[in-house]
């Protein structure tokens, strides 16, 4: 119940400086209304996929924010119990968990998920064009082979660059790190190029979700 209380309170003043007042505050720098709130889990938690394609759950914390700090403890203590020969990791691009990544589980990969960075592409164009845009990113991922991944993925950022540079110049920064899951076998890519598939069907993600995929 503590945890409960504590990550509700993180989240009512995150929403009170997005909006610029506290409930039923009327201030004029409010720059947004409260809509309403509805029932999803909001956790931290590391999951893996194991050599046999199976998914587990190797740790869940909350903590007062994802510092490095943070990330850096939870991941040595997956360690101390016996975490081990991580080939890649999955995640968003939160700067602490990937510093604790190359910290603790040194030797891995890090792959940036899939779903993340389209939310970050779709973010530097207009609405009027996120559906063309998102469609256009996706045929990278329909490529029968690396090479022609990532000759499609150049391709792509091509494409965009004489309309939207910045998103161009996203893709051309984020090659490597989007396409990492090339380095394994392609029955593996559908698993590893997204931390979304983790919590299972129907399961709402937590913040900071991260995978290891691992060969014991």
């Amino acid at each position: 119940m503590g945890v409960r209380v504590l990550a509700q309170e993180l989240m009512e003043l995150e929403l009170a400086e997005h909006v610029g007042a506290e409930r039923h505050e009327r201030t004029p720098e409010r720059s947004g209304y409260r809509n309403g709130y509805r029932e999803r889990p909001w956790d931290t938690r590391v999951g893996s996929i194991t050599a046999n394609g199976e998914r587990e759950v190797l740790g869940l914390d909350v903590g007062p924010s994802e510092s490095g700090a943070f990330w850096l403890a939870f991941l040595r203590d997956l360690a101390a119990r016996g975490l081990n020969g991580v080939k890649l990791v999955i995640s968003d691009t939160h700067a602490g968990l990937k510093a604790a990544i190359g910290a603790v589980l040194q030797g891995a990969s890090w792959q940036r998920c899939r779903v993340h960075f389209m939310r970050d592409a779709l973010g530097l164009v207009p609405k009027s064009a996120q559906q063309m845009v998102a469609a256009t990113i996706r045929t990278v991922f329909a490529q029968p082979d690396p090479a022609a991944a990532r000759e499609q993925w150049r391709r792509v950022a091509d494409t965009f660059r004489p309309r939207f540079g910045r998103l161009a110049e996203l893709l051309d920064a984020a090659e490597a790190d989007v396409l990492a899951h090339l380095a394994f076998p392609a029955g593996h890519w559908r698993q590893v190029w997204s931390n979304n598939p983790l919590a299972g069907p129907g399961a709402a993600l937590g913040r900071g979700h991260t995978r290891a995929v691992s060969c014991p």
